[in-house]
């Protein structure tokens, strides 16, 4: 590759990391602000609570401790030492979570670098970095980053490991594997590329060595210390973020693999047009269909099929969700830079046939980068939900139980299920619509509410709320807002 190429390779790299600085500072009003609500309002109770990590605590609790069944929190814990020092506002918890995916996707290059080239690399690195979910994933209050750069630690360092034997490498591997596993089960499902690089080590004799042995248990065993602690949680307050799937069929559910639908949704909708613009999707089956050049190429092809598995395997969430492909994206980008790899650092490359190629790179990048900007700035409407708070804090002034934030200001809040409410209210308690005597028997100061449809939160309608509670219940109502409390 010319000093050229890699200076714009480069210079579109660090655009592509500055436009996730993009409302940087902005409330959680975005996609899926009810998850990043509840890894936010979990950050900020260990903030305010200094719990240990053992003891995750939400905000949709009732009147309990709080503590709930969840993945293993080191996301939400990190982020809850970050506010200890700059405090809790969410530009920090965004800046960590871009540094993460910044690390993500060196760890890619790295991988990509040394096992293939760094052409292939370095055009990995550009369209993964590039992506619609990428960029937006990459700044949002999620673990989703920690899992992306934990996945492709546990890869690159045994990959060093496969090479050199170094003890560290191995250690790092197996650290950023438990670590990926204890974010998410589904990482597991990366033990099929491990494999190849511990054969690439120790040959046929690999499950006759101990460190093979002692590199599944150590995972294993972190799984279940980590899953039975949680599950004491949830016996303690049954509050639980349903891990194994129980009421929804999470973890392959035939039925829904059977639906043409799925395929369609999960492949076309979503991979091809949504992930990569369409533009690049013939470029991925270019390059699956591409002639090997190097032995190590199988890493990646064993990592697609890994992340075919795990679609199988969890076929529902794929279908309802965008991020839970976010796995799936890095073997994907090392298919989709094949061609380019290949034919833009040939020097013998017909000069329209690279032109193509750039051009093609460079729609991708922006309807990738236009979709990220909608996608930002679809809901952005925050002052019902401030006046909601500040109201709420002057009732009774600064000493009455509403005014508090934390346990003694316990309040209902209708929001279909979501508990972004509870969170821009400061607030803990229940999520739903009592009626005005479950109100009264209940610790709750006050019902809290938003009507309609409003930045991913789903209220009730006012003639619901009107035939539920008496006139001189309601503290404030509008047709935007409403507050009931005690008369």
């Amino acid at each position: 590759m010319t000093p050229t190429y890699r200076y714009v390779v480069a210079g579109l790299l660090v655009l592509l990391f500055a436009a996730r600085f993009y409302g940087i500072d902005s409330p959680i009003l975005d996609k899926h602000s009810w998850r990043q609500s509840d890894t936010a309002g979990t950050a900020r109770n260990f903030h305010e609570t200094g719990n240990s990590i053992l003891l995750p605590q939400v905000d949709w609790r009732g009147d309990t401790q709080g503590y709930a069944e969840m993945e293993f929190p080191i996301y939400q814990y990190s982020v809850a030492k970050l506010y200890d020092v700059f405090g809790p506002r969410e530009y920090v918890a965004r800046i960590f979570s871009i540094a993460l995916f910044a690390l993500s996707a060196l760890l890619l290059y790295r991988l990509v670098a040394e096992t293939c080239s760094k052409e292939l690399g370095l055009f990995t690195t550009l369209i993964y970095a590039s992506l619609t979910t990428t960029t937006y994933y990459a700044r949002t209050i999620l673990p989703e980053p920690l899992l992306l750069a934990s996945s492709a630690g546990a890869l690159y360092f045994l990959w060093r490991y496969a090479r050199t034997g170094g003890v560290a490498d191995y250690i790092l591997s197996l650290a950023c594997l438990c670590l990926a596993c204890l974010i998410k089960v589904s990482p597991l499902y990366l033990g099929l590329p491990l494999l190849l690089l511990f054969h690439k080590r120790h040959g046929m004799q690999m499950l006759r060595v101990w460190q093979c042995w002692l590199y599944a248990a150590c995972v294993l065993v972190a799984l279940y210390l980590w899953y039975s602690h949680a599950a004491t949680l949830r016996e303690a307050t049954n509050l639980s973020f349903g891990l194994y799937g129980e009421a929804n069929g999470k973890y392959f559910n035939w039925s829904t693999l059977a639906t043409p639908g799925f395929w369609n949704r999960v492949l076309f909708e979503r991979l091809a047009a949504w992930h990569f613009t369409w533009v690049l999707a013939p470029f991925i089956v270019w390059g699956i269909c591409m002639r090997r050049q190097s032995p190590m190429e199988r890493l990646f092809d064993l990592w697609g099929i890994a992340v075919f598995v795990y679609l199988i395997l969890i076929p529902v969430g794929n279908a309802v969700h965008d991020y839970y492909q976010l796995p799936m994206l890095a073997p994907l980008c090392v298919f989709a830079a094949k061609p380019f790899a290949r034919h833009l650092t040939r020097p013998d490359a017909p000069r329209l046939a690279k032109g193509v190629l750039i051009l093609c790179l460079a729609v991708h990048v922006g309807i990738a980068q236009y979709n990220y900007v909608r996608t930002m700035t679809k809901h952005t409407d925050y002052a019902p939900f401030q006046r909601l708070h500040e109201r709420l804090d002057a009732l009774g002034g600064k000493d009455h139980p509403a005014g508090q934030n934390g346990q003694n200001s316990l309040v209902y809040t209708p929001t279909q299920g979501t508990p972004s409410l509870l969170y821009y209210l400061h607030r803990k308690g229940w999520i739903g619509l009592p009626t005005y005597d479950e109100f009264l028997s209940s610790h709750a100061v006050a019902v809290v509410g938003v009507f309609g449809w409003r930045n991913y939160i789903q209220g009730p309608t006012p003639d619901q709320v009107r035939a539920l509670y008496p006139p001189e219940a309601f503290a404030l109502l509008d047709d935007e807002v409403f507050i009931v409390v005690r008369k």
